[in-house]
């Protein structure tokens, strides 16, 4: 995925499918799984990354 730009991706998703996109983000949040809550790194990654960041 690192390749891909996954966050990238999900942005221009939001402007068209919103609710995919959202539902594509929480996916990958949950696939991190143990990982985004114990690993520093992952958690770093993910919210510097995250596409949904700037919503209210």
């Amino acid at each position: 995925m690192e390749d891909l730009q996954w966050n990238f991706f999900l942005e221009d998703l939001a402007e068209y499918e919103p609710v995919l996109a959202r539902a594509m983000w929480e996916t990958l949040l949950a696939a991190a799984g143990p990982d985004f809550t114990k690993n520093p790194t992952v958690e770093e990654y993910l919210t510097e990354n995250d596409p949904f960041a700037d919503d209210n």
